[in-house]
């Protein structure tokens, strides 16, 4: 069956007919209005949407079944706390899970304290609206008030006079009592729509910190998981699983139903970004899976966020088209955003990076964004925040483009960003402005250099291109100290799911990624075990040519022989093992099918020979000479000056210190230098930091140059570079 590998191919002509705007959760009273969507779009959100592809890779599915008494997809729910909450006899106290499912779809209810507190310090994620009698709030509301999760506390009583005497001293309970029942739900129904329309302008940029809130964007494998879902090759039945899992969660409810049996029959991909842009419970599952990193809905929203990525990336192409002649745009974001953020943003001493972690989207709208954002409720804990950005075309960096003529809300010149743009922060460039009442930071677009993963998974068959996918991923993510062992099962355990019928060697891959884990921990036991199993599985597809797995296993051996050198001090074994990683590398090369993947294993073969440094470790000098030469011609092959300086820097070290060869060393010390100059040029986008780096590298290499020729006592040449 056929691949959908590359962007959609359907025309954009026809968009989906304009429906009724159907607010995501409230069903009860008014939805949003159309001018509600329209501010919160314009108020910069981000936005999210699929993409189908297709395949023989994948077994016939099965529904994931989702047991909405446990599962929470959305980003809030309602607890209510009261004695006669299931009493039928108290009518006109009495409510009913199916009508306040009608305001928020996940409502849990309890008749005791003990049992609401103890599933309240389970909920790790999300904001709660609490309903509480008065009886039990007195005694509850100033046990449980500080708890982060709780967004506002109601008090549904019979005596509103008395429990408002010591209701009023919370915050979240103030102004919140109610002696009658449609009060209380009209009241709790108009928190949850300014809820939602914050939670549209949401906080959804992630600062250096902690890998469950934030990440810092060079260490993050969530990004590279983005990466990997961008490039699968989805089986054809990703679409309909989705579909089936939403009807089997919101099944009752026939305004959800009714958006799910419409996604059903007329989503395409050429319809990815105005899925997202349309205010449904689809939009707000997303973004929540999104912001809590929830690696099984990710999932199995994975072809459609595939679709958003190409969207974004044709309208990418056609924004730096635009801006040729003025590549510099200046745009626009209001949110809400915690306290604790900010301050964490307001400290940063030198440039620091923010990386968006959910669909971002901006505008060139700059007095647009601000009224909506004074305009917005601030609930308690959260500060207004805009966003100046200055954006570069030239500047590599994820998709980002003018989706105006895409989304379901019209609106004026609104940029999407996709998951994992960088944009660089520095100090001093957080204020806040008294006149507005809103906190200021100024950012900019920053080079994204970890930009390489589509480059090997444009052609080939689809295994070929998910095996390389998965490859991909393992070396830009997981050799890192941030993931868990828990994520990494998670993962794989959907990448199977997702591929049934490739489950064996796909294992092999979660294998490594634990061991490396075991590594980082020095766990080297653990480690060599989990390596050896790896390569047992691999050693049973040596002949399948579509795999070409000689690749992997030489990586394993390479990972192996890392293991004996640096953590068990067992040079023999880690020799014997860097030499089988080269000769099976080298066989990798001879049934490599593309150049690009050819340069990929060139580039592997280098990291051996200088990574490794072994023989230099046992004062094998000879060798190491010989190793680093076949590093440094691989690496000109590669035509990648990274590796061609660090091979040249180890030959360089090498001659002068232990073979006394100034000559030698000065041959590479020149090609280095060559190369240093080529990749420092100075570019019209270089910011004052990145002008004076590459001020330093060029002013380094000079010196360097110098100390060869003072070596060689070429006194003449040291002056011309000093």
């Amino acid at each position: 069956m056929e691949e959908h590998v590359g962007p959609s191919t359907h025309n954009n002509s026809q968009l989906p007919p304009t429906a009724s705007i159907p607010l995501p959760v409230i069903t009860s009273i008014d939805a949003l209005t159309s001018a509600d969507v329209r501010a919160a779009r314009t108020s910069m959100v981000g936005t999210t949407t699929p993409d189908i592809n297709t395949g023989a890779l994948a077994a016939p599915s099965t529904t994931v079944v989702v047991d909405r008494n446990k599962v929470n997809l959305e980003s809030h729910q309602l607890v209510w706390l009261d004695a006669n909450v299931n009493n039928s006899e108290h009518e006109d106290t009495t409510v009913t899970l199916a009508g306040l499912r009608k305001i928020i779809d996940y409502t849990k209810l309890f008749d005791n304290i003990s049992e609401c507190k103890e599933y309240l310090k389970s909920t790790e994620n999300g904001s709660t609206f609490l309903v509480t009698s008065g009886s039990f709030g007195q005694t509850f509301v100033p046990e449980i008030h500080e708890v982060e999760i709780i967004y506002k506390i109601y008090v549904y009583c019979g005596n509103k006079e008395f429990h408002q005497k010591w209701a009023s001293k919370y915050s979240k309970t103030k102004n919140r009592i109610h002696i009658k029942l449609d009060e209380l739900l009209n009241d709790l129904t108009n928190d949850v729509r300014e809820y939602l329309k914050s939670e549209i302008a949401g906080t959804i940029m992630n600062l250096s910190g902690k890998e469950d809130q934030t990440t810092d964007v060079f260490c993050s494998w969530w990004t590279h998981t983005f990466d990997l879902l961008c490039c699968l090759p989805y089986p054809m039945d990703c679409h309909q699983k989705l579909v089936d899992t939403l009807k089997s969660y919101y099944e009752g409810k026939e305004n959800e139903m009714k958006v799910i049996r419409e996604f059903e029959i007329s989503y395409e991909p050429k319809h990815a970004i105005w899925w997202y842009t349309r205010p449904t419970f689809f939009y707000a599952i997303l973004n929540r899976s999104l912001r809590q990193h929830n690696i099984e809905l990710i999932f199995l929203f994975g072809f459609y966020i595939k679709d958003v990525y190409y969207q974004l990336k044709d309208e990418h192409e056609k924004l730096k088209l635009k801006h040729l002649k003025e590549p510099k745009i200046k745009l626009y974001r209001g949110q809400l955003m915690a306290m604790n953020e900010i301050k964490k943003l307001k400290e940063i001493d030198g440039p620091n990076y923010i990386v968006n972690s959910c669909l971002l989207s901006t505008s060139l709208n700059r007095s647009v964004s601000l009224e909506f954002l004074k305009s917005a409720d601030k609930s308690e804990g959260l500060e207004h925040v805009f966003f100046e950005i200055d954006i570069d075309t030239r500047k590599l960096a994820r998709p980002y483009g003018n989706i105006s003529h895409l989304s379901y809300v019209t609106a004026e010149a609104e940029i999407l960003f996709m998951i994992g743009v960088i944009f660089r922060i520095t100090k001093g460039n957080v204020t806040y402005n008294n006149d507005d009442k809103v906190w200021i930071i100024k950012c900019s677009s920053s080079f994204d250099s970890i930009l390489d993963f589509e480059s090997a998974f444009s052609t080939g068959s689809q295994r070929r291109i998910l095996k390389n996918s998965i490859n991909k991923f393992w070396h830009n993510s997981t050799k890192m100290p941030t993931r868990k062992s828990e994520d990494v099962n998670m993962l794989f355990n959907e990448l199977i799911k997702l591929f049934p019928l490739e489950e064996d060697w796909i294992l092999s891959y979660k294998l490594c990624c634990l061991a490396d884990i075991d590594m980082w921990h020095e766990k080297s036991t653990s480690a060599l075990s989990q390596y050896d199993e790896a390569i047992n599985i691999w050693l049973n597809y040596l002949k399948d040519d579509e795999l070409n797995c000689s690749i992997d296993i030489g990586e394993i051996h390479k990972d192996i022989g890392t293991v004996y050198q640096i953590y068990t001090d067992d040079t023999n074994r880690a020799e014997e093992h860097y030499k089988m990683s080269f000769s099976y590398l080298q066989s990798a090369i001879e049934r490599s099918t593309t150049e690009q993947e050819k340069i990929d294993i060139l580039v592997k073969l280098i990291s051996i020979v200088i990574e490794c440094e072994l023989y230099e470790s046992l004062d094998k000098y000879d060798d190491a000479l010989i190793y680093y030469e076949k590093a440094f011609e691989a690496a000109v092959k590669s035509k990648d000056s990274r590796w061609i300086e660090i091979a040249c820097d180890n030959m360089i070290e090498t001659y002068i210190k232990h073979k006394n060869d100034y000559q030698s060393a000065l041959k590479y010390q020149l090609i280095r230098h060559e190369h240093i100059l080529k990749d420092n040029t100075p570019q019209i986008w270089d910011d004052i930091d990145e002008t004076s780096c590459k001020k330093a590298e060029i002013a380094d290499s000079h010196i360097r140059l110098a100390e060869s020729y003072i070596l060689l006592d070429q006194h003449d040449l040291v002056k011309l570079h000093l």
